[in-house]
């Protein structure tokens, strides 16, 4: 706007300057020629006049080019000016964009973080029974356990999440300081009610099982099971403890019932049901359950050394074998698998295989499962009655080693009746004297 106002005022003075000079030579020759006498007595006064209209023109006309020059210089500065303020205005909306951008990445990576560790703690709830360096639960997540709670513990107090704390609960449990994870669940189950209480009290319910402590176990899970009836975790759990602790057929159908009925395609009951029609030598049922349950989960170690031993019950070893081998390729890291197909080389009086042997060693060195190692003891305690006279100190051995320990059910039948199988009287009478004295250490 101001570059215009210059400019006008430039075109209009311009002419004014022309036209005073103009009118200063017009108004010199009407005095000459009607005043030629008092010509000489104006003289002086005419000469003073056209020296005030000469440097008003001059004036003019110098005043006219600084504003035409001044306008034409502030078109440049304003076009700068201009050109500045538009790649500003560019360069703050390229900005914002990208900021917006990369927060909205931001925000959707933050949200798949906290969503695949969520997912990742639920998976390790579910397998909670695994969970203490034994059976199948990876070293990795162990590990990353271990990393998020050392994570967990720099953050303050106010900012940690529910799932923060399921994370160092679980981590307690997997280093077996089961006395820290109950005393962080009882610190949390003041504050919660619903679905989160009843988890706690489910994974309070899974450690007591894991002390033995098998009636408050059932309690507590029993509280989950009143505080969200739909959690189905408790019942697979007390489906599992009646029919492999308390054997009790009336309540493990009852319970295995209400897990399906809440979750028709849950793996780990099929399992379960598969057990319970195995105890009451219903194999084909037993079968047809564990099939079904490996059917739905490919990558649930259990039913493949259910099957396994099923099938070496039968007699059936090439099946067996077979089995066993796809579970040990399925999930290396299971040891129960190892234990059935070495216990499937020692009732065919085979030696142990040593691929097999070796990598159950080098799994205990890491998981360091007590169930394990005492049936991997009580296996070559068998095996080194062929040779061995003096079988007594062995056995003391893997009695002081068992020492004020109950194991959970396992399936003798396979042992004595191969036991009873033997020709030599003196091996079979070696053989249920080592049975004898191991048997009292097991639930069956």
């Amino acid at each position: 706007m101001m570059i215009r106002i210059f400019i006008i005022i430039s075109l209009l003075l311009l002419p004014l300057s022309v036209a005073l000079e103009s009118n200063v030579t017009n108004f010199e020759k009407t005095i000459i020629h009607n005043n030629s006498i008092e010509t000489a007595k104006n003289t002086s006064k005419i000469s003073s006049i056209e020296n005030r209209f000469s440097e008003i023109g001059i004036v003019g006309i110098i005043v006219s080019l600084l504003l035409v020059l001044i306008s034409f210089r502030s078109v440049r500065e304003a076009k700068l000016e201009a050109q500045q303020t538009i790649q500003d205005f560019l360069d703050k909306e390229v900005e914002e964009f990208i900021n917006n951008e990369l927060n909205k990445k931001a925000d959707k990576f933050l949200s798949s973080l906290k969503e695949d560790s969520e997912n990742k703690v639920n998976s390790l709830i579910q397998n909670l029974d695994d969970l203490n360096n034994d059976v199948y639960v990876s070293f990795n997540d162990i590990e990353y356990l271990k990393l998020q709670t050392n994570l967990i513990n720099k953050k303050p107090l106010l900012d940690r999440t529910f799932n923060d704390y399921k994370i160092k609960i679980l981590y307690d449990i997997s280093q077996k300081n089961y006395n820290l994870a109950i005393e962080k669940i009882n610190n949390l189950i003041k504050h919660h009610y619903g679905e989160k209480k009843a988890l706690l009290l489910y994974i309070h319910g899974i450690i007591c099982d894991k002390n033995r402590e098998i009636e408050t176990s059932i309690e507590k899970l029993n509280e989950a099971i009143k505080e969200y009836s739909e959690f189905v975790s408790p019942y697979i759990k007390l489906a599992n403890i009646y029919t492999t602790v308390r054997f009790d057929e009336n309540k493990a159908f009852f319970y295995v019932q209400k897990t399906l009925k809440y979750d028709p395609n849950n793996y780990e009951i099929y399992n379960i049901l598969g057990f319970l029609y195995e105890k009451k030598k219903n194999y084909s049922e037993a079968i047809k359950n564990y099939q079904k349950s490996r059917k739905i989960n490919p990558d649930y170690p259990h039913s493949y050394n259910n099957l396994g031993t099923i099938y070496t019950t039968e007699g059936d070893y090439e099946k067996a074998y077979n089995i066993l081998n796809e579970g040990i390729t399925t999930t290396p890291t299971y040891l129960y698998t190892h234990l059935g197909f070495l216990r499937l080389n020692l009732i065919e009086d085979k030696p142990f295989n040593k691929e097999i042997e070796n990598k159950l060693k080098t799994l205990l060195k890491k998981q360091n499962n007590f169930d394990v190692n005492s049936i991997y003891f009580m296996l070559k305690l068998f095996q080194k009655s062929y040779t061995d006279l003096n079988i007594d100190n062995e056995i003391n051995k893997w009695k002081k080693y068992n020492q004020n320990y109950i194991h959970r059910d396992y399936s003798f039948g396979i042992i004595e009746n191969w036991i009873n199988n033997q020709k030599d009287i003196k091996l079979k009478n070696k053989q249920t004297h080592i049975l004898n004295n191991i048997k009292e250490y097991f639930i069956y």
